[in-house]
């Protein structure tokens, strides 16, 4: 099931949060899972597993991770990449930029809501 951000965001409680709800975001937060580090892959894909109408996602949308946790965005169909948006990251956080059908591969080390794109679509409005 593919839920909107409005939905997303009224489930979480308000446009506060509006940073964890968009799709592809990702959340470093000390609430995450304890233990070691662990490593959350994002798919890169052309058409959503579930509805294919759906174009140009990151599967899954949202990822709760923790500081010193790894985020792997993969490339799954040709053509795809993973940038960091600047405007929507926390103080001191990490920017990446992958290349175009190249995974890439960021260590979060600052808590925070992240949000990512892909740098040839977001004409399209493929964000996250």
């Amino acid at each position: 099931m593919t839920q909107t951000r409005r939905a997303h965001l009224k489930m979480l409680g308000g446009a506060s949060l509006g940073m964890t709800a968009l799709p592809g975001a990702l959340a470093a937060s000390d609430d995450a899972s304890a233990g070691s580090p662990a490593t959350h892959v994002i798919e890169m894909l052309t058409k959503h597993p579930e509805d294919s109408k759906i174009r140009n996602v990151f599967v899954p949308d949202i990822v709760r991770a923790k500081p010193g946790d790894t985020i792997r965005f993969v490339t799954v169909d040709k053509g795809h990449n993973s940038v960091s948006d600047d405007k929507m990251l926390p103080e001191g956080g990490q920017t990446w930029e992958g290349k175009i059908s190249k995974d890439v591969e960021v260590t979060l080390t600052t808590e925070g809501a992240y949000a990512t794109s892909a740098r040839h679509t977001a004409a399209w409005a493929w964000s996250g």
